[in-house]
């Protein structure tokens, strides 16, 4: 059960990651 947490959590950080650039002016801070 743990490593399906484990699983989970690395899953949402990221789908969190690839979202981020899309929610605000993530490029504009790191030049992307």
């Amino acid at each position: 059960m743990a490593s399906l947490i484990a699983i989970g959590l690395g899953v949402a950080l990221v789908v969190a990651a690839i979202a981020t650039p899309y929610r605000g002016s993530w490029y504009a801070r790191w030049g992307g």
